[in-house]
């Protein structure tokens, strides 16, 4: 009979942290910007989930969702981003509907912005 309690693997652990910041920007639209990232047991972040939502001055909406992987390079890569545009201003009396919706790969690496640099070296406690 073999035990297994206590016995070290070489599995990692992964912690979720999550940093939502919300702001107002210059053309008084409310911003919010929600990271989800995904941290290694070293506190190293692997991928991110990150979601901006816009609610506009005229009472649009718009959603901006980018998930990212640290490729080997070790930077934050866009692997794919979806935004949702839902025009609620457009005609009064019209029930809103959905203008725009994209989805697509990313090409370019992620820049990280303020909320990433919070989660990027967390160390586990």
């Amino acid at each position: 009979m073999s035990e297994t309690n206590g016995t070290h693997t070489d599995e990692e652990e992964f912690d979720l942290v999550e940093v939502e910041t919300e702001d107002v920007d210059e053309d008084g639209n409310i911003v919010v910007d929600d990271v989800v990232a995904v941290v290694d047991s070293s506190g190293n972040v692997v991928a991110t989930d990150e979601t901006t939502t816009k609610f506009t001055a005229d009472g649009d909406i718009v959603i901006d969702e980018i998930f990212s992987v640290v490729a080997d390079d070790g930077e934050l890569h866009a692997i794919e981003e979806d935004v949702t545009v839902l025009e609620t201003s457009a005609t009064p009396g019209r029930t809103p509907a959905k203008k725009a919706v994209k989805r697509t790969p990313a090409k370019k690496a992620v820049k990280r912005t303020p909320a990433k640099k919070a989660v990027k070296r967390r160390s586990r406690r």
